[in-house]
């Protein structure tokens, strides 16, 4: 039996406390932060 740990949803809330001071860009999607990666120049 394989046993598969979920992390725990967050809620915006929740991201906007943990959301870190350095660089970086981070998105909430269905309650799981992603990280997200530079796209370049616009």
């Amino acid at each position: 039996m394989i046993v598969q740990n979920f992390p725990e949803l967050m809620t915006l809330a929740e991201l906007s406390e943990w959301y870190p001071d350095s660089y970086g860009r981070y998105e909430l999607r269905n309650g799981v932060i992603f990280e997200m990666q530079p796209t370049g120049t616009h």
